[in-house]
């Protein structure tokens, strides 16, 4: 871009931002020169995208971390690979730990000057993403409807904002002015969990599709068996979107549900969070997943620890609080669903349920907070039992409980087969990993390749 043109772009958002009027956006501005700003920013764009296509993502990658050492992980080079080279429609499915924000921090720190939008549904990933990003030297902001970040190059929004008016204004602007590059839907899954009464916005979210600009859609979270009413609710047909699906299991975390007496609760948790301390030494971490705020409550007393759910404080309570996961500054945290999606603490060893969830998906989230290191960690299910009046013993069933979470509570074949054949959409003894690219009708060549991988590997349980 020309000294300029820089100028030009500068002078424009900053008359935006003010609130002043500009002679490059006015309604009467001279037709000629109308004309030849118009050339000027799509001639910038078409560069842009030229100089897209021809990034070396290997390269790219080693400059955006600083080191040479480095190495693209799982899908990564190849969801990078169909980004940069412009297919329209994206889907990546990578599993939790994957690296699925580098699908959008690297494009952007590769860019010149192009606007990446960012939807994020979760308040404490958007913080913890706008932190990286500001680390790596790319200009970030949140979304604030009153003062619109026209100087920013990456912007986070949620997706109840990114459905108003104001920033459907921003996202039209930024297209007329050949400035936006893509809009991504992280952890995009959400789609289908949206209903009328829980974020009900999230569904409004198809209309993007028709922004005619490039977007791609993230999560860990999709089950094949899910993708036509996904692709349903985004609005695209499955032939007009490249898919980059690879195991989202987490190979490095062995699986086991253990029975505990539910007179006993209390003692039963603070006997097996001391052993797995024991196991783990520091910065080893526990989360224990309750299902209830008050249970939540009640246990982080018991274990004299911090505590996390949707109503626990503020923002600025709840980033606290996060730190001290992320910060590795606290070992232990009880938990309702609420901590989920996208918290980055790479040293969780343990990743503790109290009770059946009753999806496998949901189960597959939470319990992927562990070893996102890749060191050896665990995900245990603790299944009450307890003697009914006629010496019987019972045994916790849950309630509305798919039959693949019961599969896999029953243990009759390796939990991690039971996993993979609902999330991977694999069955069969052998456990294999399948990662693959699907093409799309805009001829994008892909491959398929199997691995074979025993479903007893290291960390995987019966």
């Amino acid at each position: 871009m020309s000294e300029r043109e820089q100028f030009r772009k500068v002078s424009v958002d900053w008359h935006r931002l003010l609130h002043f009027p500009s002679a490059w956006t006015s309604n009467v501005v001279e037709p000629n020169i109308q004309r030849r700003m118009d050339a000027e920013q799509e001639a910038a764009e078409l560069r842009r995208q030229r100089q897209m296509r021809e990034v070396d993502v290997e390269m790219q990658l080693k400059r955006f971390y600083g080191r040479d050492d480095v190495e693209f992980r799982g899908m990564q080079r190849e969801g990078l690979q169909a980004i940069i080279e412009g297919r329209p429609y994206v889907l990546i499915i990578m599993r939790t730990g994957g690296g699925k924000s580098l699908m959008f921090m690297l494009p952007s720190a590769a860019s010149t000057d192009g606007v990446t939008i960012v939807i994020v549904p979760i308040i404490a990933l958007r913080q913890d993403l706008w932190e990286r990003g500001m680390e790596k030297g790319i200009p970030c902001a949140e979304w604030d409807g009153e003062r619109p970040p026209y100087y920013a190059r990456m912007v986070f929004v949620t997706p109840e904002s990114a459905v108003s008016v104001a920033f459907g204004r921003f996202i039209d602007e930024k297209k007329a002015a050949h400035q936006l590059e893509r809009i991504v839907v992280d952890e995009c899954h959400m789609i289908l969990e949206s209903t009328p009464k829980w974020r009900p916005k999230m569904r409004e979210l198809r209309q993007i599709a028709t922004k005619g600009v490039q977007v791609v859609y993230l999560t860990a979270t999709l089950p094949p068996s899910n993708e036509p009413a996904f692709f349903e609710a985004i609005g695209v047909p499955p032939q007009e979107i490249s898919i980059i699906r690879e195991s989202t299991v987490r190979p490095n975390i062995a699986y086991s549900v253990v029975p505990y007496t539910r007179e006993d609760e209390d003692e039963e948790v603070r006997r097996l969070v001391k052993e797995k301390l024991a196991q783990y030494p520091e910065p080893g971490q526990i989360i224990v997943y309750c299902r209830r705020i008050e249970q939540a409550r009640r246990l982080a007393i018991v274990l004299q620890c911090n505590v996390y759910h949707r109503t626990v404080g503020d923002k600025a309570t709840k980033a606290g609080i996060l730190r001290r996961l992320t910060g590795q500054s606290e070992r232990v945290f009880t938990a309702t669903n609420a901590l989920g999606l996208g918290i980055d603490a790479p040293t969780i060893r343990a990743v503790i349920h109290i009770g059946i969830c009753s999806q496998v998906k949901q189960y597959g989230q939470e319990s992927g907070r562990a070893g996102r290191d890749g060191e050896a960690s665990e995900a245990i299910i603790m299944r009450a039992q307890w003697t009914d009046r006629s010496g019987r013993v019972k045994k916790e069933t849950g309630w509305n409980v798919e039959q693949a979470m019961k599969a896999y509570l029953a243990g009759e074949e390796c939990r991690r087969v039971a996993l993979d054949g609902y999330i991977d959409g694999r069955v069969g003894s052998e456990g294999g990993k399948t990662t693959q690219i699907r093409a799309n009708k805009y001829g994008f060549r892909g491959r398929k390749r199997r691995i074979s991988e025993s479903n007893r590997g290291r960390g995987s349980r019966p």
